[in-house]
């Protein structure tokens, strides 16, 4: 976090292209502690009237199906995130006993 001022704080994210799979690297390369990510999967639409008159969209593969944010995506990314925070506070108590030293 960022302080400006007295009154206005500032946190900086990581968001675009993150995932379940390197959240935990990010975290740890960059030293966010708050990331923003989507963590989306594809599930069939329950839609029963299906036309090819009238398209929903401009792709063949996603013309009924719904992405949808996936709970075992969040698990796993808040998992990892959790992880990295961890590795944070270890690297910053080294850092304070070699400081001491």
């Amino acid at each position: 976090m960022v302080s400006v001022g007295n009154e206005v704080s500032l946190t900086i994210i990581a968001a675009s292209g993150l995932n379940e799979n390197n959240v935990e690297e990010i975290m740890c390369y960059t030293r966010v502690r708050e990331v923003h990510g989507s963590l989306r999967s594809t599930r069939p639409s329950q839609m029963s009237y299906r036309t090819l008159h009238c398209r929903l969209s401009n792709d063949d593969e996603t013309e009924y199906f719904l992405a949808t944010t996936d709970a075992a995506k969040v698990a796993m990314c808040v998992a990892n995130g959790d992880r990295a925070i961890k590795q944070q506070q270890q690297q910053q108590r080294e850092q304070q006993r070699e400081q001491t030293k």
